[in-house]
């Protein structure tokens, strides 16, 4: 069978069963290289970090739950590969939330533009909470005091003014992410801009859409695994996947912040194997691996 991957792709000097986890601790290495920086009077460094915290979360968990679950005082032990996906679908959506905002834009004012409608789009989120405490009530009304207050910035932004008086409409109303036709931009969209492939924006990701909508299939899949091997097998697509995204995430980290960009360029290893994995879930080309080798269970 051919080999398709990338030139020096094999050459990290690490055990293939450790990938993820080398991946996982290389993330969590170039993002502390920026602890200590001054984030300034804009929190929107500190909610980039947010973004950070709540992938590493996610992926940490989904690697904790895919050795198996025991408990002893229940006489169980099992794999879950339902959450396990659900989590990889909670990590892809996170860093492509933070592309988006954090990455992608091409201006200061694109930016801008983006950050604000994101920021206000939470604020109109919780609008709707039922929050009927008087603590809850006055925390209401301050933000949409603050919802306000980022409705003029957006209105004053040149990108903001650029966009078509729909998307403008929608933005306003809490839509942070509203496309030129009317509705929302499609995580696909979003995954293709982030550099993903077709297979890795769409295929896959609605197989794991479909384990946290409890779709048919994924209820038979997991009622018909019914060894440890096949159960194994159900996490070994979302799991390699879950690789190139933090490959992915790793490099979108250092696109915002220099010293994290820094620390990866002086770790040889840790920047090839991101270069190997990003190249994964970007190319069009047919890739030859046996996941099993790589840790991720039976080829799937």
């Amino acid at each position: 069978m051919r080999n398709t991957t990338k030139p020096g792709a094999g050459r990290t000097g690490l055990e293939p069963q450790n990938e993820l986890e080398h991946l996982l601790a290389a993330l969590i290495r170039v993002t502390n290289a920026q602890a200590g920086t001054d984030a300034g009077d804009d929190q929107r460094l500190l909610d980039a970090e947010g973004l950070i915290v709540k992938f590493v979360g996610h992926v940490s968990s989904a690697v904790v739950l895919s050795r198996g679950t025991n408990i002893p005082q229940l006489r169980i032990a099992f794999f879950d590969p339902g959450s396990v996906n659900g989590l990889v679908r909670a990590a892809v959506e996170t860093f492509l939330v933070f592309h988006y905002v954090f990455v992608s834009p091409s201006s200061p004012e694109e930016a801008d533009a983006r950050y604000l409608s994101w920021w206000l789009g939470g604020l109109i989120d919780r609008q709707g909470f039922p929050l009927h405490s008087p603590a809850g009530e006055k925390l209401l009304e301050q933000e949409a005091a603050e919802a306000e207050g980022l409705r003029r910035r957006l209105e004053a932004n040149a990108a903001f003014g650029d966009l078509s008086e729909t998307q403008r409409r929608q933005i306003l109303r809490g839509s942070w992410r509203a496309g030129p036709e009317g509705r929302d931009v499609s995580w696909r969209d979003m995954a293709i801009n982030a550099g993903l492939n077709e297979d890795s924006a769409s295929g896959l990701y609605r197989f794991l859409c479909g384990y946290a909508h409890s779709s048919w299939i994924s209820v038979l899949q997991v009622r018909q695994a019914r060894t440890a091997e096949d159960q194994r097998g159900l996490m070994a697509a979302s799991l390699s996947y879950l690789a190139g995204i933090i490959a992915h995430m790793t490099r979108s980290v250092c696109h915002v912040f220099a010293k994290a960009r820094e620390a990866l360029v002086a770790d040889a290893g840790a920047e090839e194997l991101v270069e190997k994995w990003t190249y994964v879930v970007s190319t069009n080309e047919g890739l030859d691996i046996d996941w099993s080798r790589s840790g991720f269970g039976n080829d799937t």
